[in-house]
């Protein structure tokens, strides 16, 4: 049975590239589960930013925390 793979929508495509360049910008050698959240929080309109925010954390805030424990 052949599989066939669904293609990624817009926003998910934006959120690798923005995952990409957070670990570029952290000179890492590969994209890591924190440079995802990353991505997530500098997208911003999308479901995860959403939650986040919705949580009463701001977003800004956390995207510097993460960022900090990444180095």
């Amino acid at each position: 049975m052949k599989t066939q793979h669904l293609p990624f929508s817009g926003r998910a495509k934006k959120v690798l590239e923005l995952s990409l360049r957070e670990a570029i910008a952290l000179d890492s050698t590969a994209i890591r589960d924190g440079h995802i959240l990353l991505g997530l929080l500098r997208e911003r309109t999308g479901m995860g930013a959403r939650i986040i925010a919705g949580a009463g954390i701001d977003l800004d805030s956390f995207h510097q925390e993460v960022r900090s424990r990444l180095r």
